[in-house]
């Protein structure tokens, strides 16, 4: 029993179908109210009363368009982000400032004003754009038809790179993981020990943006990540690893696991059977949850593996993807994980090497 014929025997079960997406636009209000202006030193009067008949959009449209009216009215820059500051977003300074250069710069007719008035190109203003997040929504039908708004930028957990040698070592020695996926994950910045002393895997969506984070608990019984919500961007992100032999080659393959740990057996396995790269491009993806997959993505791959532990969670996930994805395959392994099935097949190899210099010996 050899790697080789554990993951070449599973993955010869993988078989093919499709699918697509759809999009959505937004605009901004005109100011139509002769309501009395409030008292002056009042900033969240001032809000509600530039707020007048907008009840409808999104908060970060909303504030844009508060920001609008406030500049229209010849209010200072700076009374304009106080203004946005008592929004109910809670923007932090940085946010309301972006916010107001943006309606600043919308207030200009054409892009060579906007540059030349507020000194900001438009590829930058509209990098503002994307910084601004809203994780609320009007229960209105008129908001629910917007499109989601923009998320701010993520920022990975800072590293403690004093503690990498002991992550690698565990990764390696312990888990039975090749040295050069360890290095490979950790130059790559998706996985290291933070500044919480806590090891973390970074998501990415499948243009390879970081935008997410999870958290392992080393001591737990299973591998399994708990999701970071600090600063995530976007639920559309995964931890995952690509292999093949050309970078621009088209994904074929993917195996679907429970754990940043049986994405990286895996992908030993795998390399260990090809002895070297997998002849197609293959994902090895995590699915933290089962409600969250890249199914457009996925629907057209037709060779999809459900590696997935033999636990009653695993089980029921891989039943839950299968629904979805019906032209996966299910490759459980043989012990609970397929890092147990790597560790139990690295001890033998061990063995039989012992035995092997043993009789050498005599």
């Amino acid at each position: 029993m050899t790697c080789d014929l554990t993951i070449a025997q599973k993955e010869q079960q993988l078989s093919s179908q499709t699918t697509v997406d759809a999009i959505a636009q937004n605009k901004a209000q005109p100011l139509t109210t002769d309501k009395p202006k409030p008292k002056e030193n009042s900033l969240a009067e001032l809000y509600k009363y530039y707020s007048t008949e907008l009840p409808n959009l999104l908060l970060t449209d909303r504030d844009k368009e508060i920001a609008n009216r406030a500049l229209l009215d010849n209010r200072p820059v700076k009374e304009v982000e106080e203004i946005i500051l008592a929004s109910p977003a809670r923007w932090t300074t940085e946010e309301a400032k972006a916010l107001v250069l943006i309606a600043n710069n919308q207030l200009a007719s054409n892009k060579e004003q906007i540059q030349t008035k507020a000194g900001v190109a438009g590829g930058e203003v509209q990098h503002l754009e994307k910084e601004l997040s809203l994780n609320y929504s009007l229960s209105s039908p008129a908001s629910s038809a917007s499109p989601a708004p923009p998320a701010l930028p993520f920022t990975p957990p800072s590293e403690d790179e004093k503690l990498w040698p002991a992550l690698k070592n565990y990764l390696t020695q312990q888990r039975g993981i090749s040295s050069n996926l360890v290095e490979t994950l950790h130059r790559k910045g998706l996985g290291y020990i933070d500044q919480q002393r806590k090891v973390v895997f970074i998501k990415r969506d499948l243009n390879g943006e970081k935008s997410g984070a999870l958290v392992w608990d080393t001591p737990k019984q299973d591998d399994r990540c708990s999701q970071n919500s600090e600063n995530t961007q976007s639920r559309q992100s995964w931890f995952h690893i690509n292999l093949g032999r050309e970078t621009d080659d088209k994904i074929e393959r993917v195996f679907l696991c429970d754990s940043p740990i049986d994405a990286l057996t895996l992908a030993h396995m795998d390399m260990n059977a090809h002895k070297g790269l997998p002849p197609v491009k293959t994902m090895y993806l995590v699915v933290d949850d089962p409600d969250n997959l890249p199914l457009e993505f996925l629907k057209n791959i037709s060779r999809i593996g459900l590696a997935f532990s033999k636990d009653d969670q695993g089980k029921e996930t891989a039943k839950t993807v299968l629904k979805l994805l019906p032209q996966s395959k299910q490759l459980p392994p043989n012990n609970h994980s397929w890092n147990e099935d790597l560790l139990e097949i690295l001890h033998i190899e061990q063995e039989k090497r012992r035995q092997q210099q043993r009789g050498l010996s005599r």
